[in-house]
């Protein structure tokens, strides 16, 4: 049963995903294993006069200048582009002989890393909106925010920060973004062949590092907010001030952590579904999990839980339902009520 508790958190298969522009996620088709793109290649056309100097002359020089151009073009792409272009290409090497796209398309496995992400994303707009509620209270009653110390917005950043967020953050510190770079970047292994992709992916991971870090220490200045918010030592106006920072940094934090996990689904989802095979993205899990611990596993499904529900799409929804087994989504009210709640509940006022 441990086991099965376990497993649910990190561990689920779907068909690759990348995030269209308006937001929505849309199926994509998988890519081949070990690909290879060379960057800035050109085909010089042949000339059917060889014998005509000047012809041959003229073909010569613009063959390099487009060679030069396309080089020129190639250098001056963005990371993002890139990839995405990189992964458009091992999508269509997908095709069999005759054209067809392959049925079988590759899948990506840590699904967890995504929920996780996006329970975030839900407990940091959770927060804003409860230190609003708080202001908006104090406003009507006349009184000042939290009157005399209320421990509600502090319990609620606890929650958010101490723990959401420091559980993604330490597996993504202590494995995932080692490991992705150990795949996509390192020339070891031998998975990415092009050195300008593989710097693509370098460029890309150390953008998404910075955005890690700036949501970091945000984070801790909303902890440190909420702890003023509710402290009975702080002034009335100091605590009603710490409390409207805690709703604007909060916001704050929402968006930026989705910006990350637009971005990680856009690039980083499909890139492991096409160039890491199953057994692999599976053996991770297993460590993923071991990380996260029987406990801490259990609230933080019910997050992922809630944070899929909310978003009220139906494909996302049929995903959890199929890669959760049935046990584990038949334990979520009671781990909602017995564990979640009285950590998580004082965001929705329970």
């Amino acid at each position: 049963m441990k086991a099965i508790h376990l497993i649910v958190l990190w561990a689920a298969a779907v068909t690759t995903k990348s995030t269209a522009p308006n937001g929505r996620r849309t199926s994509s088709s998988s890519s081949s294993f070990l690909p290879s793109l060379v960057a800035g290649s050109t085909t010089v056309p042949n000339t059917k006069h060889a014998d005509d100097g000047s012809s041959a002359l003229s073909s010569s020089c613009s063959s390099q200048h487009e060679s030069s151009a396309s080089t020129t073009t190639e250098s001056a792409a963005s990371p993002d582009a890139l990839i995405e272009r990189f992964l458009r290409d091992n999508r269509d090497n997908d095709d069999d002989v005759d054209g067809q796209v392959s049925s079988t398309p590759k899948k990506f496995h840590v699904q967890g890393w995504r929920w996780h992400t996006l329970s975030l994303v839900r407990d940091a707009g959770r927060l804003q909106r409860l230190a609003l509620r708080k202001i908006s209270t104090a406003t009507v009653t006349g009184s000042d925010v939290e009157n005399g110390g209320d421990s509600d917005l502090d319990m609620a950043a606890e929650h958010v920060i101490d723990f959401n967020m420091k559980g993604l953050h330490a597996v993504e510190d202590e494995l995932f973004f080692p490991w992705l770079r150990s795949i996509l970047v390192d020339e070891k292994s031998g998975v990415v062949h092009a050195a300008n992709v593989r710097n693509a992916f370098g460029a890309v991971l150390d953008s998404i590092e910075t955005e890690r870090l700036f949501v970091r220490k945000l984070a801790s200045q909303v902890r440190e907010q909420a702890r003023i918010a509710s402290s009975t030592n702080s002034t009335p106006t100091r605590r009603s001030e710490a409390a409207s920072n805690v709703a604007q940094m909060s916001s704050t934090l929402a968006t930026r952590t989705r910006d990350i996990l637009t971005r990680q689904e856009q690039l980083l989802v499909p890139a492991v579904a096409a160039l890491v095979p199953e057994s692999e993205q599976k053996s991770f899990n297993s460590r993923v999990i071991r990380k996260l611990g029987i406990f801490d596993s259990r609230l933080h499904l019910v997050g992922m839980y809630d944070a899929v529900m909310e978003t009220a799409d139906i494909v996302e929804e049929k995903l959890f339902e199929e890669m959760i087994p049935m046990i584990p989504r038949m334990m979520i009210p009671r781990w909602r009520r017995k564990l979640y709640e009285p950590k998580a509940g004082v965001l929705e006022g329970v």
